[in-house]
């Protein structure tokens, strides 16, 4: 994403993995007006530690939230669990770190005109996170078997502030 946001003498990129224990320290020394995270958070490996150190670094979070709602059917189809939170989780975490928080879940769907197209979308668009939980045989067999012209997402916005 770095990549593709324009470059200027007034913007730093500076390129992190909120995974590594590390992820701040480029950053630790400077006072953030506000840290917005869109639909990034939900990979996070252990998001107690990630929304804590990003609390440190601001007092105002904006985040848009994948939860494991998203594929939900997809997801109950293929007798797989999602790998990413559930928005109680999320929301659990965000209020251990701020004070004065407002949460709004929506869903969403997306229409295709066939599964194959749907599986496209998903392999390319790295909404599975690389993570490959089903082997040629049974992603035909799920292919067969999904119910829907759609893929449903949730997502949870997140306005997080500390007094």
């Amino acid at each position: 994403m770095l990549a593709l946001h324009p470059d200027s003498l007034k913007i730093e990129k500076i390129c992190g993995d909120f995974n590594s224990r590390t992820f701040t320290s480029d950053l630790d020394k400077k006072d953030y007006e506000l840290v917005l995270s869109s639909s990034a958070l939900q990979w996070s490996s252990d998001l107690n530690f990630t929304i804590g150190k990003i609390a440190t670094l601001s007092n105002t979070l904006h985040a848009a939230v994948f939860t494991s709602n998203t594929f939900k059917t997809l997801h109950e189809t293929a007798r797989v669990t999602s790998p990413i939170y559930s928005a109680e989780e999320v929301q659990q975490s965000i209020e251990r770190y701020y004070d004065d928080v407002d949460f709004e879940l929506h869903t969403y769907r997306l229409e295709f005109g066939s599964v194959r197209e749907m599986f496209r979308y998903i392999k390319k668009s790295g909404v599975s996170s690389g993570e490959k939980k089903l082997n040629y045989k049974e992603t035909k067999m799920l292919m067969k078997k999904y119910p829907l012209d759609h893929l449903e997402f949730e997502v949870l916005f997140v306005e997080a502030k500390n007094m």
